[in-house]
Order: C-alpha cells, then sequence, then structure tokens
C-alpha cells in the first residue's frame, strides 16, 4: 500500500491482473459476509439484551441496511453514521464494562470470573487457529487501506506499530510498548519540516525520558515493600539506562550533522530494547496481578468464619477489603496514607502480629492474610493456625490474649 498508493482492490489486480483479481475478491466477500453477520449480531445483541429477545432480529436486520447502505453510499455516508455512532457505542460499551464489573463484586471479584471461566473453556486448536489466520488475513487486507495514505516509509511502518502496541499489556508496559512507536513519530515529525525551533526540544525530552526510565523503575523498589518481585531485574535497568547514555552522548554530534536516519536507528533502538525488557519482565509482574485475584476464595473464608477482626499483614491484599466488605486492620505501611487518618481509622492499625491479639479481648477471633515468607519470619506457629492458602497468600487465625 505505501509504495504504490493503492487499496487493496488495486492491488490484487496488479498482482493478479484483471481476471486473476477475482479470487482474492471472492475470499474477500465470503470474509467480509462472516464479519457483517458478527457485527450485525453484536450490535443485536447490544440493544436487545439477549438472542432470545423479539427485537434482536429486528434491530439486527437495520444493523445490517445501515451498514450496506453506508457501504454503497460511501465514506461521506459512513462519516454521518458513524460520528454520532461511535459516540453512543463508547457510551453504551462504559455502561456495559461498568455493569459487568459491578454485577460481578468488583474488578476483582471480575478478574477472578475472568480467570476461572477461561479455565473452564480453554482455548482450543481450532480456536487458535482461526485467530491466527484470521490475523494474517486481517493484516493483509485492511493494512493497505490505511499504509496506502503514507507518503514515507516512516509513516507505513509507524502506523501497524501504533495499532498493535495499543493492544499491549499492563501496568509498567502500559507506556513502553507504545514508546518506539511514538519516538520515531516524534524524532521524525520534529525533523525540521513542521518545526524547525522545536527539533533540539523534542529530541531532548525523547532522549531524557529514555535515560530517566531505567533509574525510575529501579527506584521503586525503595518505596514498594513488594518491588524486588515487580520492578525489572537490574541487568535489564543496567543496559537500558547505558544505552539511553550513549543515545544522549550521541545525539550532540548527530543532531548537529543532520544525520536524520542515524537518529531515528538510535532512538528506536534503545525504546525497543526497553519495550522487550519490560515484555520480559512481564511474567513476575503478571504473578502479583495473579495474587489479587486469589484472595478473593480467602475472603470467602473469612465471609464463612465471621471472626471479630480481619487484617492484612505486609501483604498487598487490597482485594480482601473489596471482596469481605468488612473494616481491615493493618500496619500503618501498608495502609498507605496519604492524609491525616482519622481517629476510627488510627485504631486500626497496629505495628506487630502481638500488638493485634493484645488489642482483644481474651478469647475473641481474628484472621487475616499475610504472604507465607512473612508467616514464617514474624508469627508464632504455636499462636497462629493457617486455615486457608491461595498461591502465596495465607488465610491465618489467632486468639485474643488476656490483658
Amino acid at each position: 500500500g505505501y509504495q504504490t498508493a493503492c487499496n487493496s482492490g488495486l492491488l490484487y489486480r496488479l498482482t493478479y491482473g484483471n481476471i486473476g483479481a477475482y479470487l482474492p475478491v471472492l475470499f474477500l466477500a465470503a470474509l467480509t459476509i462472516g464479519w457483517q453477520g458478527i457485527v450485525v449480531g453484536a450490535f443485536g445483541l447490544t440493544w436487545a439484551g439477549s438472542f432470545d429477545s423479539p427485537l434482536f432480529y429486528p434491530i439486527a436486520l437495520f444493523a445490517g441496511v445501515l451498514y450496506t447502505l453506508t457501504t454503497l453510499y460511501g465514506v461521506k455516508g459512513l462519516e454521518k453514521v458513524a460520528v454520532p455512532s461511535t459516540v453512543v457505542l463508547a457510551l453504551v460499551g462504559i455502561y456495559a464494562g461498568w455493569f459487568n464489573v459491578d454485577k460481578a463484586g468488583g474488578w476483582q471479584a471480575f478478574l477472578e470470573l475472568s480467570k476461572t471461566a477461561s479455565t473452564k473453556q480453554p482455548l482450543s486448536d481450532t480456536d487458535a487457529i482461526n485467530i491466527v489466520i484470521g490475523s494474517w488475513v486481517v493484516g493483509g487486507v485492511v493494512m493497505a487501506e490505511y499504509t496506502r495514505f503514507a507518503r514515507k516509509a516512516w509513516v507505513a511502518i509507524a502506523i501497524p506499530f501504533v495499532v498493535v502496541s495499543c493492544s499491549g499489556s499492563k501496568l509498567l508496559t502500559y507506556i513502553l510498548p507504545i514508546y518506539p512507536s511514538l519516538a520515531l513519530t516524534l524524532a521524525v515529525w520534529l525533523g525540521g519540516e513542521v518545526c524547525p525551533r522545536c527539533e533540539k526540544i523534542g529530541w531532548g525530552f525523547a532522549l531524557i525520558s529514555l535515560g530517566v526510565l531505567g533509574p525510575m523503575l529501579w527506584c521503586v523498589r525503595y518505596v514498594w515493600s513488594e518491588a524486588a518481585e515487580v520492578t525489572p531485574s537490574p541487568g535489564y535497568l543496567l543496559g537500558a539506562t547505558l544505552l539511553a547514555i550513549i543515545l544522549v552522548l550521541v545525539w550532540g554530534i548527530k543532531i548537529r550533522k543532520g544525520d536524520m536516519l542515524a537518529k531515528v536507528g538510535w532512538v528506536a533502538g534503545v525504546a525497543i530494547f526497553l519495550w522487550h525488557g519490560a515484555s520480559w519482565e512481564m511474567e513476575r509482574i503478571n504473578d502479583l496481578l495473579g495474587r489479587q485475584a486469589s484472595v478473593r476464595s480467602l475472603a470467602r473464608l473469612v465471609e464463612k468464619h465471621q471472626p471479630e477482626r480481619v487484617f492484612i499483614y505486609r501483604a498487598r491484599a487490597a482485594g480482601l477489603l473489596f471482596s469481605a466488605d468488612r473494616k481491615v486492620w493493618t500496619n500503618r505501611a501498608d495502609a498507605d496514607v496519604v492524609v491525616e487518618p482519622s481517629s476510627e481509622t488510627k485504631g486500626r492499625f497496629f505495628e506487630k502480629p502481638k500488638q493485634l491479639r493484645e488489642g482483644l479481648n481474651s478469647g475473641q477471633r481474628v484472621e487475616g492474610i499475610t504472604l507465607r515468607h512473612v508467616f514464617r519470619e514474624e508469627f508464632d506457629s504455636k499462636e497462629w493456625e493457617v486455615t486457608g492458602r491461595a498461591g502465596e497468600f495465607l488465610l491465618i487465625r489467632g486468639y485474643g490474649v488476656e490483658k
């Protein structure tokens, strides 16, 4: 698409000839019919609420006619319908997301339900093949419609890069996956054609961001108790930082020579290194996110046991608070207090497990969550019993002591 500025239909003729082009068009027509059925069905289900609803088929037929007419009458007609429809679809999507999360009992419960559902219905070989083949088909058919508008090679590369990166991962890689394409776009856009005075500012911003990213992530371990299991490894951060420093040093020379290709190469190299490096670290990060989902099973046990008090000790397990829907005792470090706590909140702070037991009346039962290694280090197994396990979390029980 980029080299010829042709859409997919013209590319078929260029490749297969006027008669041969009917073969890919035939496959595309069959594929489009399937897409059309999925889209109109989803439209009908969204508005009718159920496939069994008497409104489903009329709404789906209306959607099919609407999509067909906008296709026949071209892009102008499509734009007139698409703009208000996009707003409505966005609002409906937001409402549907909020409704489903709320119905599941909160975000942590929603994640656990999703995990349970995916475990019960794993991806089959047929579905996996369809996803892979479908992705290639979509890329081959649709991408030419986008890249044909690109007048430069970097634009044609950046378009799919941005689209794919936006579907990336979570936590530390929310920004990193999209950074290579953004850095490339920023560098070339400020390369003298659009804003000559902004070039140094733009490159300086991009390079400083690369230079501070590694040290910034490394410093997280000093403000988050579980950062050793969350932040990227020191080796990765050191390598990323060194490459960024080299980039900063070379920048002063290259930008004066106007060597745009070298500058783009440096930014792309370091940014892609950061991207893939963070992806390698995602296994540990996803494990941490999985812990939060596992807390709900322990929260059910707490609801069943109904202890006098519930606590969290040296464990980032906020999901317990939302799942159990009870006041939770915790130590000040785990509470993440930003503003001065109220007297009632202060009454739920404790420093060590012994102080928690001393705050209860004799024989009162207390249950709470902590991590396995914390239990071994700070809890007396003769005074505390383990009543539940979920991943690295333990649900433990103790009783108040005589004053």
